[in-house]
């Protein structure tokens, strides 16, 4: 396993995970501390020493690899609008990254927030900053589900911090050399890593 290549796969899981989180949000289902915390956690690490660093241990990613894993594969149709999601991400990624206003404004604002925990204060926090950002792209990720459960604030904010970390995920998939074609031509590749990453006994 190549460390790029498993970096990748770290950041592509966090974004399928991520992507998962924000379906299960919007349509009134449980979601698990385990899955969403690490995610909060990794908007606000802007200097990593390595991608795992970004989300502590490749074992709170464990879920979001088992997704990766299917979406690449066969997956079900649970997966349908995570799938969406994720593609979504990568071009909202993209578009970000051609705007070093808005990665600057990003940079600073979390540098200064001082709550860093997946509570309702953050998910608050990293809403608005959402909103000052990533809502003022041309592209922006449609989020389907429940419609009396979307109209709730508390779940319209954890949403929207959801689908920061998605892309910040998505700005790590970048940087270790993922592109979208790779989700193609190197499907193989991705899904025997993937495979490692959701082991127990391989996680580390």
């Amino acid at each position: 396993m190549t460390p790029n290549l498993r970096d990748q796969c770290i950041a592509f899981a966090a974004m399928c995970q991520a992507a998962v989180q924000v379906h299960r949000v919007a349509h009134g289902l449980a979601t698990s501390s385990a899955d969403v915390d690490p995610l909060i956690r990794a908007i606000f690490e802007t200097t990593p020493p390595s991608t795992e660093a970004v989300y502590g241990t490749t074992a709170a990613l464990r879920s979001g690899a088992l997704s990766a894993r299917e979406m690449l594969t066969k997956p079900g149709t649970d997966l349908v609008s995570a799938m969406r999601y994720v593609m979504s991400l990568l071009d909202i990624e993209g578009r970000l990254r051609r705007r070093p206003d808005l990665t600057e404004v990003l940079r600073t604002t979390l540098d200064q927030m001082p709550r860093k925990d997946a509570s309702d204060a953050t998910f608050g926090a990293l809403s608005a900053l959402y909103q000052r950002t990533i809502s003022t792209l041309d592209r922006r990720v449609h989020v389907t589900g429940s419609p009396e459960v979307l109209q709730r604030t508390e779940v319209a904010a954890k949403i929207r911090a959801l689908l920061l970390a998605g892309v910040r995920s998505a700005w790590l998939w970048h940087q270790a050399g993922g592109r979208r074609w790779h989700l193609l031509l190197r499907r193989s590749a991705l899904r025997t890593t993937l495979d490692a990453l959701a082991k127990p006994t391989t996680i580390h």
